[in-house]
Order: C-alpha cells, then sequence, then structure tokens
C-alpha cells in the first residue's frame, strides 16, 4: 500500500489511537545442488495506517527520512557474488541479485507538484539510505541515474508511475552494511532469528547479499552456503554448521516467527507436478518436502532449536528456468565491440514476451542501426503431440524498442527492447558498441581495471501456464512485497584506452635532475675561484 505522507498524519491525527503494528520473521532454508544451503531472512514490519509520528515498532532512522521525500515506494540491495540461475533457480525473498548496490525508488504523480525538484530528492534519499547503511552510494547522482517504468520492479505498481533506478556493480557488503540492518529490528541483533546472522558466517558463503524496502519495511540477508568438503552423495548440514550457533532465544516482539526448510524427498509428490510437467524431463525433477518450525516459543524444542538438512552433491532437484538470459560483450579495443544476448525458451508450445533493460553509461556508445537478430530452433526438442505453426518462428523478434541515448558527459543512457521467444528456440541479439576517449582527468582512480558496464534486466511479460507454474514451484512460502520476476545478468568489464599517466612524471624527473645537474654546474664554474695553494 503506498500513501502520502500528508493523508497518513491527517488519518493518524483524526483517530487519535494508537498504531496497531506486526513483526513477522522468517527463515527459509532449501537445499541447492553441489550440497549447498540457501539462507534467506525476511523481517517484516507492519503498520496498520503506517504512523509516521509514533514509532514502537517500525523504524524510525529509516522511515521518517523516506517520509519527509514523499516517496511513495523504494528499495535498496548490496549483493555479493553470482546468482547461478540455471543450478539454482529463482531467489527467495527480495529477487534483486545484481552484483553490487542497486537503488529503485518511485515518486508517482505527487513529485510533480513538490517543492523540492525530483533529482533534489532522489539524491536525497540515496544519500539518507548511504548514512543508514553505511553504504558508499554517492556515486549515485544525476549522471549514473535513468528513469524507468515502475513496473519493472513491482508488477502492482500503476501504469503512469516512474521509478529512478541506478547501479555501484563494483559496491560490495561488508558488515558495516550487516549491523545498521540489524539495529533497525525491534529485537536488534540479541534475540530471535537475526540472532544467527553472524558476520563471519554470511560473509564467507558464496553469495550474499542485503535489502530493504518500505513502507512495509521488509529487511532481508541471503546467503548460499556451500561445504567445505563435497562429499559422494549428500552433505548433511546442522543448523550450528550453518550459523555456528542454534535457535536459543525468541524476540518477544515478533507477531509469527517461523523457519521453513525444503529439502528433497524422492517419495513426497507435488501438486504442480501435473501441470507443468510435459515441459521438463523426469531426471531433472525431484520431489520436494518442506518443514515448519514456530519458533514464537522455543518450549516445544526444548529450549533450542537444532536441526539438520540433507542437501543433495549430484543431479539438480530444481526444475531448471524455463527462460535463461544471458548478456555478453564480445571484442577488445577502442573499436569491434559487441553486445551479445542470449535467450533460451524451454517451454513446448509457448512463445515468451521478454523486456531487455539495459543502462548505457555516457562513456560507451551503443550502435542501434546495427541490432540483428538469429534465432535457432530444433524441433527434435518438441514433445511428439506439439503442435508449432510456421508465423511464430519468422521475424520480426523485436516487437518494441525504446532507446534513449546518453548526454555525453551529462547524463546514463537506456535501451528497452521487447522481445519474442518463440517456445523450445534460442533468439541472439547482438549490436555494436563503441567506447568514447576520455579525457585524462575523467579515468577512475585505477584507470587499467578497466569501467563497470552494469547488469541487464530481463522481465517476462504475460507469461503463460507453465512460466507461472514454474514461478510458483520456486516459491515455497508467501512473499511480502509483490514484485516482478525479474532475471539479472552479470556485470561487464570493459577495458578503455589508457594514456600512459607515468609520462608526466617522468619528464618532471628527467629535466629536474637535467637543470639541477646545469644550473650547478653552471653556478659552480661562475662562482669558483682557482688559485695557487702553497703546501
Amino acid at each position: 500500500m503506498r500513501v502520502g505522507v500528508a493523508a497518513v498524519w491527517a488519518c493518524a491525527t483524526a483517530l487519535g489511537v494508537a498504531a496497531v503494528e506486526s513483526f513477522n520473521e522468517t527463515l527459509d532454508l532449501h537445499t541447492l545442488p553441489g550440497g549447498r544451503v540457501h539462507a534467506a531472512f525476511s523481517f517484516a514490519m507492519h503498520s496498520d495506517d503506517e504512523s509516521l509520528r509514533h514509532f514502537r515498532i517500525l523504524p524510525r532512522a529509516l522511515l521518517q527520512p523516506v517520509a519527509s521525500l514523499d516517496v511513495d515506494a523504494f528499495q535498496l540491495t548490496l549483493n555479493a557474488g553470482r546468482w547461478q540461475y540455471a543450478s539454482w533457480g529463482a531467489p527467495s525473498g527480495s529477487q534483486s541479485v545484481a552484483n553490487g548496490a542497486e537503488v529503485w525508488a518511485s515518486f508517482g504523480e505527487a513529485h510533480r507538484s513538490a517543492a523540492l525538484p525530483l533529482p533534489t530528492r532522489w539524491r536525497r534519499l540515496t544519500s539518507a539510505l548511504a548514512g543508514t547503511f553505511c553504504a558508499s552510494l554517492d556515486a549515485i547522482e544525476d549522471t549514473t541515474s535513468v528513469t524507468i517504468p515502475a513496473r519493472y520492479v513491482w508488477s502492482d505498481a500503476p501504469e503512469n508511475t516512474t521509478a529512478l533506478h541506478a547501479y555501484l556493480p563494483s559496491e560490495s557488503v561488508c558488515t558495516e552494511n550487516l549491523t545498521p540492518l540489524l539495529k533497525l529490528l525491534p529485537c536488534k541483533g540479541g534475540a530471535g532469528l537475526a540472532s544467527l546472522i553472524q558476520m563471519h558466517t554470511i560473509l564467507a558463503s558464496e553469495f550474499h547479499s542485503v535489502s530493504v524496502q518500505g513502507y512495509t519495511v521488509v529487511l532481508g540477508v541471503t546467503s548460499v552456503m556451500r561445504p567445505p568438503m563435497l562429499p559422494d552423495e549428500s552433505h548433511v548440514w546442522m543448523l550450528s554448521d550453518i550459523f555456528s550457533r542454534n535457535l536459543t532465544t525468541t524476540c518477544p516482539v515478533a507477531t509469527t516467527s517461523e523457519v521453513w526448510v525444503a529439502e528433497p524427498n524422492e517419495h513426497v509428490a507435488s501438486d504442480d507436478d501435473d501441470d507443468d510437467d510435459d515441459w521438463v524431463p523426469s531426471p531433472w525433477v525431484r520431489r520436494m518436502q518442506t518443514r515448519v518450525y514456530d519458533t514464537t516459543s522455543l518450549a516445544p524444542y526444548g529450549g533450542t532449536l537444532a536441526l539438520s538438512i540433507a542437501a543433495p552433491v549430484r543431479g539438480p532437484f530444481l526444475k531448471p528456468p524455463p527462460l535463461q538470459a544471458t548478456r555478453q560483450v564480445l571484442g577488445f579495443g577502442q573499436e569491434r565491440n559487441l553486445v551479445r544476448l542470449t535467450l533460451h525458451n524451454a517451454l513446448p508450445t509457448e512463445t515468451v514476451q521478454v523486456v531487455y533493460y539495459d543502462q548505457i553509461p555516457w562513456k560507451v556508445l551503443p550502435l542501434m542501426h546495427t541490432l540483428h537478430t538469429t534465432l535457432a530452433f530444433d524441433p527434435a526438442d518438441l514433445p511428439e503431440d506439439a503442435v508449432s505453426y510456421r508465423d511464430d518462428y519468422d521475424a520480426p523478434f523485436v516487437t518494441a524498442s525504446t532507446y534513449r541515448p546518453a548526454v555525453l558527459r551529462g547524463k546514463t543512457g537506456a535501451v528497452e527492447l521487447v522481445l519474442r521467444v518463440p517456445a523450445q528456440s534460442t533468439l541472439t541479439v547482438t549490436y555494436t558498441l563503441l567506447k568514447r576517449v576520455l579525457h585524462y582527468d575523467e579515468h577512475v582512480p585505477d584507470p587499467h581495471r578497466g569501467i563497470d558496464l552494469p547488469p541487464a534486466v530481463f522481465v517476462p511479460l504475460a507469461t503463460g501456464q507453465s512460466m507461472r507454474a514454474w514461478a510458483y514451484a520456486h516459491r515455497h512460502r508467501p512473499v511480502h512485497a509483490v514484485q516482478a520476476e525479474r532475471i539479472y545478468t552479470a556485470p561487464s568489464l570493459l577495458d578503455i584506452a589508457v594514456p600512459d599517466f607515468s609520462m608526466p612524471y617522468n619528464i618532471i624527473l628527467f629535466y629536474s635532475t637535467y637543470v639541477a645537474l646545469f644550473f650547478g654546474s653552471l653556478l659552480n664554474a661562475m662562482v669558483r675561484r682557482f688559485r695557487d695553494v702553497v703546501v
């Protein structure tokens, strides 16, 4: 629910009653291939009237700066590592798994009549989030931010709602980000499920992330643990192995507190298998069972919750995603660089519409007139009773396109393509990318490393029955925020032409030495007096 600040204050003043707030905490544990375990914490704090004057559970330090800027909704994620969509499936909870920092904010229609302009409010919002979570968001400014439709982030956003979006691909996650997040919780990190969040275990995982979104504040911590040694068949995880401790305390403020454990079980049937088993081979599917532990009170567990999880090592237990998308930047030097998009649709009969969204920094220039599409189709992959039509596999595969060019040394651009991927086919899209020549003072502190190209986002549109069933099968617990399904690619590192920054110093040193020797010799010859010395 998105309510204006003035309306919320008026409602709270008129009623004159205390806000009925709730705090729900959830820990989602499920196994991944290779003996891994995915742990996703979700701490949801909600108020019935979204009171912004009297805080009991909702974090004042987070909501007051956000409310003063009349922000409808926002989301901040800090990720480290790479999420493997092909083998891990869809992430639980927050679905923003882009490397580095990612910030979204929706201002709706109210920003047009606000006293402060939108860029100023956007800058103040990122500064407030940077101060709250000790994140280095100072690089987010007008030149690195773009405006996109809010439906790319929240599927229930109105059509006329816009969102501002910015990436920081080189930002990392550290203890300075986790500690402020725990301080926003009612019981901090000393009780409840938050007591399991140990810095050294989370930051040592293969993938870890920190996220926050509001007004219904949802704080999330996600990590993918990998066993130190891979056994032959399965690896048994204890709760103390994952978090270096068992659950021994509860948060008295929590309305609900649950631990969900999902692990494979070959003897358990799934309810959704009958709907979409026709498009995935049965050897790639393992039945899942889910155990739910109510941790509002630890008395039923003897005062300590210690559980075990059996994680398989060989073979995936999740259905591979019906849509897989990647982006690669090929080439070398200043010219002949190519961006290649590869989208694979594994559905047998359904065509998928996908929105490709990519930020274009002003340091590079895409040549959209070089856009080229290629479709590869293998009819052998279709079931025997499937019917395919020739028109579905004929061009064009780009049904709509929007290109906002970047302003040189001024503003980041964006590319949006609506792609049509037929069933059982692989669509390849390529276009040329040129790199601009930078001034000597425009290079980053480490220019020889190159520049970061933010990750691309793929958003499926109007998904069919099979794709909705796949998404539902991977979401084995309800999520608090309604978000659009998004697929992130890995960021790219582009090498750029770098001048020899050492040459000025070499010249300075050479001429300083030359002048010192010349001046010293000349001065010595002018002021020295030669005379005979009698010994």
